[in-house]
């Protein structure tokens, strides 16, 4: 039996607010991948994701590729990450390979997982939360509803490797300049879940509360593959807080400096899971790095997003950072609903403050079945809601010319 793994190409620059990053090797289809093929099955990933929509020869390559695929590769079954940034992409990518194929058409990811009615009856199995069991139960012939509420994977380390041969990796840039001076670099994520509940956040509503991680030997395990088999320079954690247990941070860097392993890595971390002890400790284990999500240098705002930190401890983290020479990228929120002036304000003045080497300001966004998403939705406070589920607030347009300047693309579609 084959299964083609897939996901749509990048959405143009005027069909989503976001500030898409580079294309990537997409993980969660190598886990699927590695999943499936020790069990038997022929396995292919195609990634149109390094194909934009802006450009008529970009759409051509990705029909073409999709077709070649469906025509030579035969799959029995489709599998189609489905992300909100990329949902109308998704959309076309569903229909050409129901036109196009016999295939059984299988759809997960955030998207599928936080609005699963969205998606159009052409799909036949509709994947909530993680993929594996999931897919593997679907390919059997186990399943027989649409609707597929996947099982947890309680021990992570279980799961093989992404098969990182299936990626066409030539296509990737394989840079961070941010962090690193030169590449390759790899992304990893090591973590499902998050123990926090920022009410802007929809990562509840993906993978459910419930907090699991690779082990630390798992990790240095893969990085150290890497190094061997694609000579990698860097490795950057992109997942949502690398950090999460401070144990687990210790045991990595511990394993690292024991086995003289000397590569820079950064995370994407919280000011409130980081002391300076750790923090000394990871620099010296090649942390050179963090991303963080500060949020908003108004107390007031950070109590209403639920974010649980307070503005002395976002500016304890970047004094700690800066003396240890770790570079730091912070990233604020500015037009939430509970936010005023003299809030934004308050923000200005932390960001001079702490100084960080480099910054995101984020205009707020409903991003579909987060807690704020929600309240937005039923007090009707928002002036537009766009094909892919993002919901505007009143006010979005100005914050939006304010932040991103006149020029930038980044507004309501």
């Amino acid at each position: 039996m084959r299964i083609l793994l897939t996901s749509p190409c990048r959405p143009r620059e005027t069909e989503t607010p976001m500030d898409l990053v580079p294309p990537m090797p997409p993980l969660g289809l190598g886990f699927l991948a590695s999943f499936l093929l020790l069990r038997g099955y022929r396995v292919k990933i195609l990634d149109n994701f390094i194909y934009g929509s802006n450009y008529p020869h970009e759409r051509f390559f990705f029909h073409r590729n999709l077709l070649k695929a469906l025509k030579s590769f035969q799959p029995d079954f489709v599998g189609v990450y489905v992300d909100s940034v990329s949902f109308q992409n998704a959309l076309r990518l569903i229909a050409l390979i129901k036109q196009n194929s016999f295939c059984r058409i299988i759809c997960g990811g955030p998207h599928s997982s936080v609005m699963p009615e969205s998606l159009p009856e052409e799909v036949d199995f509709v994947v909530r939360g993680e993929g594996e069991e999931a897919i593997l139960s679907i390919v059997e012939g186990k399943i027989n509803q649409r609707l597929v509420s996947a099982s947890r994977i309680e021990d992570l380390d279980s799961l093989p490797m992404p098969v990182w041969q299936l990626y066409s990796l030539k296509r990737y840039a394989l840079r961070e300049e941010m962090y690193f001076k030169q590449g390759p670099v790899f992304n990893l994520n090591t973590s499902r879940g998050c123990p926090f509940a920022c009410a802007f956040c929809s990562v509840p509503g993906v993978w459910g509360g419930l907090y699991r991680a690779f082990s630390a030997g798992r990790i240095i395990e893969e990085i150290e593959f890497l190094i061997k088999n694609y000579n990698a320079k860097g490795i950057y954690f992109r997942e949502d807080n690398f950090t999460a247990d401070k144990e687990r941070v210790h045991r990595f860097c511990d394993g690292l400096l024991s086995r003289g392993i000397k590569i820079p890595w950064a995370c994407e971390t919280r000011v409130d899971t980081v002391d300076r002890n750790l923090m000394a400790k990871m620099k010296r284990a090649g942390c050179v790095g963090f991303y963080v999500g500060a949020e908003s240098g108004s107390q007031r705002v950070l109590d209403a997003l639920n974010k649980n930190i307070t503005v002395g401890q976002i500016e304890d983290f970047f004094a700690s950072c800066h003396s240890l020479g770790i570079i730091t990228k912070a990233s604020f929120i500015v037009g939430s609903p509970f936010e005023q002036e003299d809030d934004r304000q308050k923000t200005e003045l932390l960001i001079k403050r702490i100084k960080p080497d480099y910054l995101s300001r984020v205009v707020f966004l409903g991003i579909p079945r987060s807690r704020l998403y929600n309240y937005l939705l039923e007090n009707r406070l928002y002036c537009y809601q766009d094909k892919n589920g993002f919901l505007y607030p009143y006010g979005y347009r100005e914050f939006a010319y304010r932040y991103y300047g006149r020029r930038a693309k980044r507004f309501i579609p």
